[in-house]
């Protein structure tokens, strides 16, 4: 069974037919890192010239074999995270693969942070790539999932008022440019803040000024609600474990797994369940870490919710 997934910054090596790609944020993929995932520990980054010059634009990439053999295809994605150069700033990105489709559907395959910062004088510094997660991203991933999935997507946007001043850029601030009339649809590319206030950036599409671009003040544009919704990213039910377990512990059946599980082990319930458990037990499956994707039972009083 062959299953097709979902945009963006990686390539997977599962043991059967599959199509992997990363989701993350609202632009439906997030931001620039390649990875090559070699299997669950390790995360290995690799270089490659940029596909594209256009802004989140990605191919779909596969890994499986069949009888002729093994069938590669890199995954890419090109995109291009932007902001003001104010000083004494900071972000940090997490970015993040999972599997939409298949035997393995809802499946994260782990998550890396990176990322840079400004301080006081204007000098930038990296972040360092690191591993957040050998399976389920972190939690401010998934509470930011759990965002996506009740949000739709961003609709049409057009002015709000008769007529819409637009901004151009001078300096370190803003000066009126000229205006567009009532409902003009305008395309955001990003937002700014000046003296505490929002701008959006955008281009103007139709009227008089079609194709000209300029700073709006986010109040004076209006969202007409036509966005779709969002395809859900999973958002499992993490907990971690506040004592050493190991799987299937005391339960017998044809279980296979009995591996020892450290404290601190990232699990979530899970459904199905073989052998004959006691009613103190849970079936879960581990969602980080050398033993990401086991399953089995452990005790459910050694269960602690993740979230915070």
């Amino acid at each position: 069974m062959r299953g097709r997934t979902r945009a963006g910054h990686a390539q997977f090596a599962p043991r059967s037919p599959r199509s992997f790609a990363v989701r993350a944020t609202k632009r439906a993929v997030q931001r620039a890192l390649d990875l090559h995932v070699r299997d669950a520990a390790r995360l290995e980054s690799y270089a490659q010239a940029e596909p594209s010059p256009a802004n989140a634009t990605y191919e779909l990439g596969h890994h499986y074999t069949d009888a002729s053999g093994p069938h590669p295809k890199n995954a890419w994605l090109y995109d291009t995270p932007s902001m003001e150069p104010t000083n004494n700033i900071g972000v940090l990105f997490e970015t993040t693969a999972v599997a939409l489709e298949g035997a393995q559907q809802g499946t994260y395959y782990g998550s890396v942070k990176w990322g840079l910062r400004r301080n006081a004088t204007g000098t930038l510094s990296a972040e360092p790539f690191q591993s957040v997660s050998q399976g389920a991203p972190s939690q401010n991933f998934l509470a930011a999932a759990d965002a996506w999935n009740r949000a739709t997507t961003g609709g049409t946007l057009e002015a709000r008022n008769a007529p819409t001043q637009v901004h151009s850029r001078t300096g370190g601030g803003l000066t009126p440019a000229f205006t567009i009339t009532q409902h003009t649809v305008v395309e955001s590319n990003r937002l700014i803040g000046v003296n505490g206030i929002t701008y959006h950036f955008c281009r103007v599409h139709g009227g008089p000024q079609n194709g000209r671009t300029g700073y709006i003040l986010a109040t004076d544009l209006r969202d007409r609600g036509d966005g779709g919704a969002t395809i859900d990213l999973p958002v499992p039910d993490v907990h971690t474990l506040n004592a050493p377990q190991t799987l299937n512990d005391g339960v017998t059946g044809p279980l296979r797994y009995r591996t020892a599980l450290p404290a601190g082990t990232r699990v979530a319930p899970a459904s199905g369940g073989a052998g004959n458990a006691p009613p103190t037990k849970v079936w879960v499956r581990v969602v980080d870490g050398p033993s990401t994707g086991e399953v089995g039972w452990i005790d459910r009083t050694a269960m602690m919710d993740e979230r915070p």
